[in-house]
């Protein structure tokens, strides 16, 4: 069976990160005295990220494998649209689209 990220990334591209789903976990207080979070596979196997500050910044980095899924259902898509015919507006959301994608699935040279 397929997982909600397969069925989502359009024609089987599988992503190079962990896969999803993720959760935000807070840590108890005997390992962590101010309870700051963590995100990790939804079986809590994997350890994504670290300790994470800020309850928001936590929850929008759980929510990325969904939302680099739902990314790339868009921009295939687009492509499926008549270019002589296809609003500026839209074009224009492709490139959005795509130089997101792009932070992901081309290598990034590190700071």
């Amino acid at each position: 069976m397929k997982t909600k990220q397969e069925e989502a990334t359009p024609f089987g591209e599988q992503p190079k990160f962990t896969p999803g789903p993720w959760v935000v976990w807070r840590l108890a207080p005997d390992s962590d005295a101010r309870e700051r979070m963590i995100v990790t596979t939804a079986d809590g196997e994997i350890e994504v990220c670290g300790i994470v500050e800020n309850e928001d910044d936590a929850y929008l980095i759980a929510a990325a494998p969904e939302m680099y899924a739902l990314l790339k259902a868009a921009q295939a898509y687009i492509e499926t649209q008549d270019n002589e015919t296809m609003p500026d507006e839209m074009a224009a959301l492709w490139n959005r689209i795509a130089a997101a994608l792009a932070l992901v699935d081309a290598p990034q040279e590190t700071k």
